[in-house]
């Protein structure tokens, strides 16, 4: 069996999942996080949504290098970024903005679109990586032959 061949063999479900969760908090990270009427603000317009994108492309490494090394610190990294993450999409949720109260009493902003997708995918790849982290027997420590 080739290299090719064998990282191809060693996707599990919650791999893939992951993967998944991942392309949606990086998506997210780019779409509206707030709407005010017509208007919206862009994650990456603000300094969350940059450290939501960077921690996504930690994450996505985390997870193909555990695919191909089988090192469990690397799914342990991937879990961290999917916590932060979570921390931050769910805090700026709650928060919308922070604007004040005569700004949300006039104005009301709302949560985008991105800013959902975020916690989706934050919240997915905290479950998949720690189900595949707890779950997965073939996951030693060491690259397996």
């Amino acid at each position: 069996m080739t290299a090719i061949q064998e990282i191809k063999t060693n996707w599990t479900k919650p791999d893939l999942v992951a993967g998944v969760c991942i392309l949606l908090s990086f998506i997210g990270s780019l779409l509206p996080w707030f709407k005010l009427g017509p208007l919206g603000l862009a994650g990456i317009e603000d300094g969350p949504g940059v450290v939501v994108l960077v921690l996504s492309i930690v994450a996505a490494i985390g997870v193909a290098g555990f695919v191909v090394w089988r090192r469990r610190w690397l799914r342990v990294a991937a879990l961290l970024s999917g916590l932060i993450m979570s921390v931050v999409g769910i805090f700026n949720a709650v928060n919308r903005g922070g604007g004040g109260d005569l700004f949300d009493d006039v104005f009301k902003p709302t949560v985008g679109s991105g800013l959902y997708l975020v916690c989706i995918g934050a919240l997915g790849l905290v479950l998949s990586v720690g189900y595949g982290l707890f779950s997965d027997p073939t996951e030693t420590g060491s690259a397996t032959k």
